[in-house]
């Protein structure tokens, strides 16, 4: 395989729960795939599938079982939890399926939140979280809390969370689970975008509207990769 554009790279990635017991659950089995750069590529499946499994891995919130992935050359399953926690802070944006919002801040302090070890002027945090909100088109819900926001608002309040450290990756879990039709029409539009500026973008859904706005679809079933589609103009 061409490695040249490749950003993420597993191989032979296992991720199993409970090994050696009798409710043993093998997540993932024998999974190698790349990601390109400037591309986004879908991780599809039915439930149960591995999606979530793979995506965590892929952002760094989790550890396999065995194998092996690669961000740039850099193999992750080496590091300690220190350094794992350096590349989620620089390098990889995360967009939890269920938002993760903090329920007391408000829309900009939970896009600065993760400025906090980095950004000790709060003038500076606020400037650069209002800038993202503004940019998706929540200017004039920077001060409002999560219970006050609609699922497609508290969705771009995420993404916006997730773009405050200026990461070179996207990784999304399930976006369109918890929102409506119009607000999936919006995320699409902003992960277009976002991958035109030259973002690598990589997401878990089951959700078809995605498909024809994908490079790549890589598609799991029972932990296990059963396919790759490339989208050479057409749809996947």
């Amino acid at each position: 395989m061409n490695t040249n554009n490749t950003v993420l790279k597993t191989e032979g990635l296992s991720k199993y729960y409970n090994p050696e017991r009798p409710e043993e659950v093998r997540a993932l089995r024998d999974v190698s795939i790349e990601i390109n750069s400037r591309k986004i590529t879908i991780i599809s499946g039915p439930s149960g599938s591995g999606k979530t499994t793979l995506i965590s891995i892929l952002g760094a919130i989790d550890r396999p079982t065995g194998g092996h992935v690669f961000l740039h050359e850099e193999e992750l399953t080496a590091l300690s939890d220190e350094a794992l926690a350096l590349i989620r802070r620089n390098k990889i944006g995360f967009i939890f399926q269920d938002f993760n919002l903090l329920p007391r801040l408000s829309a900009w302090e939970n896009v600065a939140y993760p400025l906090i070890p980095i950004v000790y002027k709060e003038k500076e945090r606020k400037d650069r979280a209002v800038a993202l909100l503004e940019m998706l088109g929540l200017g004039k819900r920077i001060n409002h809390t999560s219970e006050e926001m609609s699922g497609g608002e508290q969705q771009r309040v995420s993404i916006a969370r997730a773009l405050v450290n200026n990461p070179e990756i996207l990784i999304a879990d399930e976006p369109s689970s918890n929102i409506d039709a119009k607000a999936i029409e919006n995320l699409i539009s902003i992960l277009v975008d976002l991958k035109n500026k030259g973002m690598t973008i990589v997401l878990s859904t089951h959700d078809d509207a995605f498909y024809p706005y994908a490079d790549v679809k890589i598609n799991l079933k029972d932990g296990a990769l059963i396919g790759i589609e490339h989208n050479n103009g057409g749809k996947i």
